[in-house]
């Protein structure tokens, strides 16, 4: 009976180790809600049970399948790590042809919307690479958080002096931090036209204290990832292009499930693209989303890619240490090894 169970345990460990980490939710998921409050910690804790289990069996399954080309095994991963971006690009793309539908938006307007959207967020990219006169460091700001702030934004060639970086007067129950940009243009009754020129861009910080450094580089990390993408210059052109052609105030956008869907998409991406970027930033990320939601926006299906990130840097490291360690026959030998040693 116990190499029934046993036999059974590691089937089951097996399937769910072998379904690749992939784009799409894994079956094993189906049964945990979504967009839950009091149950969140409890639906992350199971969510972080199963991906161990699916870990180690997918560890053994590159193991065996890979075990002549290691480098296989991880070009296997760096795909699966790109198909997640590949994703969550899709979904701003879909979100932004949602406000198209909705509002019934002539073709040559949205395209001249997009245009512009593209036009300045290339300029200000190039402005950020060099320190701009009127950017500022509020004093008021810890050091260890511009410290991991300016670390950050030197990784992702932004100068630290580009933008600036202020501590709100009170603090803010359901923001912790918020990258703030504008725009250039003029409006007038016949045409609005958008400038491609920078504005000083700007990160706020509203929580007063935060003793865990891991959760500070999440958090400065998702404000960064918000400027590379210029997510709040997509928002802001947008806004201008649907009062100036059709009336739609900021506010009834703001209201607009449309609307909503598109900074729903980019908060994904401010996490999820930081974590691609760098496994230390992926295992932050994933500590802080396993015990605190987003309200409205970032819930357990966002913590299960952000863990799915982390378990593939994870599993890439291994790899490439067994690689340099001789491959699958010496990295055994050595455990083995070790094993006896302790013994």
């Amino acid at each position: 009976m116990k190499k029934l169970i046993l036999l059974f345990s590691a089937s089951i460990g097996l399937l769910i180790g072998l379904q690749a980490f992939s784009t799409t939710i894994p079956w094993y998921m189906k049964d945990i809600p979504h967009m839950t409050h009091h149950l969140y910690p409890e639906n992350c804790a199971t969510i972080k049970y199963r991906q161990h289990i699916r870990t180690f069996f997918r560890r053994i399954h590159s193991l065996i399948v890979h075990r002549n080309n290691i480098d296989s095994a991880i070009q296997e991963i760096d795909a699966e790590l790109e198909a997640i971006r590949a994703k969550f690009i899709n979904k701003e793309k879909k979100a932004l042809q949602k406000i198209k539908e909705k509002y019934d938006l002539d073709n040559h307007i949205w395209s001249q919307c997009l245009d512009d959207i593209k036009r300045v967020k290339q300029h200000n990219l190039t402005s950020l690479k060099s320190s701009q006169q009127n950017a500022s460091h509020d004093e008021n700001v810890s050091q260890e958080i511009k410290n991991i702030l300016c670390d950050l934004l030197k990784q992702n060639d932004i100068h630290p002096l580009s933008i600036s970086v202020t501590m709100a007067d009170s603090e803010n129950n359901a923001l912790e931090a918020e990258a703030v940009g504008s725009v250039v243009y003029t409006d007038d009754q016949e045409t609005l036209i958008i400038y491609p020129r920078y504005v000083i861009q700007e990160i706020t910080f509203w929580m007063k204290n935060c003793t865990n450094s891991e959760e500070l580089l999440a958090i400065c990390a998702h404000e960064v990832e918000h400027i590379l993408q210029q997510h709040m210059i997509t928002r802001r052109i947008i806004k201008l292009y649907l009062r100036h052609y059709y009336t739609i105030s900021a506010d009834i956008l703001n209201g607009c499930d449309a609307f909503n869907r598109l900074i729903k998409a980019q908060e994904q991406q401010a996490e999820i693209f930081a974590a691609l970027r760098d496994p230390h930033v992926a295992h932050c990320m994933a500590l802080k989303r396993k015990c605190k939601y987003y309200p409205n926006y970032l819930y357990e299906k966002h913590y299960y890619y952000l863990s799915t990130i982390d378990m593939l840097w994870k599993l890439r490291t291994y790899l490439i240490s067994v690689k340099d360690h001789g491959g699958i026959v010496d990295d055994a030998k050595m455990r083995c090894k070790k094993l006896l040693n302790f013994i």
